[in-house]
């Protein structure tokens, strides 16, 4: 491949943009001033609680390296552990380390919102140490983690991570150079025994990658005013092995992808985030179809808008990352094997539920509705078109298992018509403005996750899950009639009183939960899927561009409707029916959890009687509405966690 110089069109002065000095001895002399940030251990009355606090650690005095540990603060009041994100920072692999006061504010940042453990690596920087320096120490930083987890008494324990580490679900993160260690460092640790700890997911923010052709995006912004060509060829120059050029395994992600073929099809989930006015973006989309042809399950987000490394500079922008890794982190847990018969279900046999049931909304083609999830990457999906094909051609039950990868995402309004289908049943048979409240979920991108199979070509929705304020869309007409028939179905006087007040004067702090999904979305997810819209709303009282905004989503209750099954002589004397029969069947798992901390709440028959199965022939259809406390939300959420992972 030809070497399409730089030099011939820009003016560029590599060395002094890096503000570099070359020494005989061939290391650096940095020029760049460098803010660096103490950590903080502990947090101190006289001065602002920190959001996340910091320490330093060692990792290999051989090396000369560390680690710097991130806490959220206060830890969040769930119970459950944090999962655990190994940081590499950007840099060009010749600048910059943990403390440098954008990396460690990042890092702060991320631990407290995802929230997280954040351990940020103190790696070797070229040209002192050239590549595979780095690459060696991040895998260090693996196998220090893995120690951790392994013997959590012993001399180098540390205690944030002994009490707080869910070693269960680890992920590799790196921005830009950083992104390039995380990926070498993810296929390197694929070799290695890592158990207990397991790497779940990884992150590549911006990640750096080059070659010796150029590509359209490096020759459209070769004189870029954060990474322009003739910067990035020596930082390159001075980073990779001596004698090597661009189109090195370490810099070539096509040449790297011939090399480790087999090995990148056994990596995890992978998140790639990228901007429309970085010179690398071509590079990064070219990995992306090289991880997607080796059945990796990638979710990649590109923006037309940004640079490389703008996170660093704006605000929205770092919110926007975080808030994507935290679907991302969601989702990166939720790909289950599930057997077809209930006693599989990870829920006890003994709750008041219908196991694998999830609403009213029980969907066919044409959304693909999976009947045995799997895990794995390069899965085969199995329609329920397919499993029909295939029993109509043998007398044989088909017993096949299916692989699904659920993904979570904002609502965009390409899914309309998926998420009007979840809803098509939510007020009953009531005729209703539906497709205007289906816009007011797709338009609230920034609270509302929708789930979906990645890559799935007909893009078939499995659940939704938002919450709307009901002061702010009070003018809207299916606010309105949705408000009409909540209290026209209330027959109960003294929760008639509350409704209205709550959907009247006190609706400016109401907000409605909506979830609906199909009936055999594996309960697995919801966790994940509640811990992703209560934090989402917890954001957006800090990130709403406009006070008003933010205010309106400062709740003070949530209104849920929902269905279940009652037991049609559940108000007379038991004796009238078996006595193993329970007065209520919770549809949904969680509305069991909802039903007992809500403050008040109301039945009523449904008119749309659906049929149902033989066991619940002394049972009928009845809507459920329930007023839940914000306060009452972190027990919620630990009650959840409980119920879906119980043995």
């Amino acid at each position: 491949m030809a070497d399409h110089s730089s030099s011939a069109t820009s003016s560029i002065d590599p060395y002094e943009f890096l503000q570099i000095k070359p020494n005989p001895d061939g290391s650096l002399t940095r020029l760049r001033p460098i803010p660096t940030v103490d950590p903080t251990p502990t947090a101190h009355s006289n001065a602002p609680p920190p959001i996340a606090l910091s320490k330093d650690l060692p990792l290999n005095s051989a090396a000369k390296t560390s680690v710097r540990v991130f806490l959220p603060h206060p830890l969040p009041p769930s119970p459950s552990k944090l999962p655990v994100l190994i940081y590499y920072h950007g840099g060009g692999f010749i600048y910059y380390h943990p403390s440098s006061s954008g990396f460690h504010d990042s890092c702060v940042s991320l631990s407290a919102r995802l929230p997280a453990i954040i351990i940020s690596v103190d790696y070797r920087l070229a040209p002192e140490h050239r590549l595979p320096a780095a690459y060696d120490d991040a895998v260090d930083a693996i196998q220090w983690v893995r120690k951790q987890a392994t013997d959590p008494n012993g001399s180098e324990s540390d205690p944030w991570l002994r009490d707080h580490a869910d070693f269960s679900r680890c992920y590799l993160m790196g921005s830009s150079a950083g992104g390039n260690i995380a990926y070498f460092a993810c296929l390197r640790a694929l070799d290695l025994d890592l158990s207990p700890m397991k790497i779940v997911g990884l992150i590549l923010n911006v990640p750096y990658f080059g070659g010796v052709e150029r590509t359209e995006s490096e020759l459209r912004l070769v004189n870029d005013h954060m990474l322009p060509l003739a910067a990035n060829d020596l930082m390159w120059a001075l980073s990779l092995p001596g004698g090597a050029d661009r189109d090195h395994e370490y810099c070539n992600p096509t040449v790297g992808g011939e090399i480790h073929k087999e090995k990148i099809g056994r990596l995890p989930m992978c998140f790639v985030n990228g901007y429309g006015g970085d010179p690398l973006m071509d590079k990064q989309k070219e990995l992306v179809k090289i991880l997607e042809a080796r059945g990796v399950h990638v979710v990649c987000y590109f923006t037309e808008d940004g640079f490389h490394g703008v996170e660093l500079f704006d605000p929205a922008k770092a919110q926007a990352l975080c808030h994507n890794i935290h679907k991302f982190m969601a989702t990166s847990n939720t790909t289950f094997t599930l057997a077809e018969e209930p006693s599989s279900s990870p829920i006890p046999q003994n709750r008041r539920c219908l196991v694998g049931c999830a609403g009213a909304t029980s969907i066919q083609a044409p959304i693909r509705a999976p009947f045995i999830f799997g895990i794995g990457n390069g899965f085969s999906k199995h329609t329920l078109e397919e499993k029909t094909e295939q029993s109509e051609s043998s007398d044989e039950e088909f017993e096949g298992i299916v692989q699904a990868d659920f993904s979570f995402f904002d609502p965009k309004p390409g899914d309309f018509h998926g998420v009007k289908t979840l809803l098509q049943t939510y007020l009953d048979d009531e005729q209703w403005d539906l497709s205007s409240f289906v816009d007011l979920i797709l338009g609230q991108t920034t609270v509302g996750t929708v789930v979906k199979i990645e890559d799935d070509e007909d893009e078939g929705l499995f659940a939704v899950v938002t919450a709307l304020n009901l002061w702010r869309y009070r003018e809207q007409r299916c606010i309105t009639e949705l408000k009409q028939y909540l209290l026209k179905v209330c027959k109960e006087k003294d929760v008639l009183d509350q409704l209205r007040f709550l959907l009247g004067e006190q609706a400016h702090n109401v907000g409605l939960l909506v979830s609906q999904r199909v009936v055999n979305l594996p309960p697995q997810l919801l966790p994940h899927l509640y811990d992703a819209l209560f934090d989402e709303v917890s954001w957006a009282t800090e990130d709403e561009p406009t006070e008003q905004l933010r205010s309106s989503f400062q709740f003070v209750h949530y209104v849920i409707f929902s269905k279940i099954y009652k037991h049609k002589n559940a108000e007379q004397n038991r004796k009238h029916h078996n006595d193993s029969d329970e007065a209520i069947i919770y549809i949904k798992p969680e509305d069991e959890i909802f039903h007992k901390l809500s403050s008040w709440s109301f039945s009523f028959p449904l008119r749309t009687q659906q049929p149902a199965p033989r066991e619940l022939k002394n049972y009928r259809s009845m809507g459920l509405v329930m007023a839940v406390e914000v306060d009452k939300i972190p027990t919620f959420r630990q009650e959840l966690r409980s119920l879906i992972t119980e043995p």
